[in-house]
């Protein structure tokens, strides 16, 4: 599910103003439940292994499975790149809320446009699927308009860009602690070497913004897509 919505932007298939719910829906379901999963089976795993330890007393196997015990959790890599990848989708959602607060992205024509049919065409697939359960546009709009309507408290785009900044600094932090831990591997860091790029890039645009950056320009950013297939930096004109 979360490679067919990132083939989306590999294959130029999203215009720019279907940017905020594709991104949403990874950061808010897709990647969150892949976190919350693999998490649960780390868990598991650790407390087996416990479980094991304390039934098998002082034997040469107890030792040896206390011995693989002091190793990293299993999972904890790949808790880790999601977690840092659920981030950047967070940033990007936060951001281009911002974008459309601030009126800079343009829209389709209200009388040829419909965001429901859409959001609906681009995640049919999904309609058939049991798990995790398919978002429908009610709930989104639902969820999306709780988040941008605090109570007691008027939202601005300077929010939701800072929001942005939070998630781009932590992706940050995440992929850092992932580049040594695969320092050996040098496919991986490659990959965790361009998201880095991206998470600090986008972060540095969005505090300009958040500051007051060309607050009056209506002029649309750029999402360049040249340094990554599935994250663009953003750039302002």
């Amino acid at each position: 599910m979360v490679m067919y919505l990132l083939s989306g932007f590999e294959l130029e298939l999203y215009s720019v103003h279907e940017y905020h719910y594709i991104f949403w829906y990874l950061y808010e379901f897709l990647y969150g439940w892949l976190v919350s999963a693999i998490t649960r089976a780390d868990t598991f795993l650790m407390e087996q292994d416990v479980h094991n330890d304390t039934h098998k007393g002082r034997s040469k196997k107890s030792s040896k499975n206390k011995k693989k015990k002091s190793t990293p959790r299993p999972y904890n890599m790949e808790i880790l790149m999601y977690q840092a990848l659920q981030n950047i989708c967070g940033g990007y959602y936060k951001a281009l809320v911002g974008f459309r607060m601030d009126e800079k992205i343009p829209l389709p024509e209200i009388q040829f446009d419909s965001e429901r049919v859409r959001y609906e065409h681009r995640l049919l697939p999904f309609s058939s699927l049991l798990t995790p359960p398919p978002v429908h546009y009610q709930e989104f709009l639902d969820m999306t308009n709780a988040q941008m309507h605090k109570r007691n408290e008027k939202v601005t785009s300077e929010m939701q860009y800072i929001a942005g900044c939070r998630h781009f600094h932590q992706a940050r932090n995440m992929l850092e602690r992932a580049l040594l831990l695969y320092q050996a591997n040098s496919l991986m860091e490659n990959e965790i070497n361009t998201l880095l790029k991206i998470a600090k890039t986008n972060f540095v645009v969005l505090k300009l913004l958040a500051d007051g950056h060309k607050k009056d320009s209506k002029e649309p950013p750029v999402f360049d897509f040249s340094c990554h297939r599935h994250f663009p930096l953003i750039k302002i004109t």
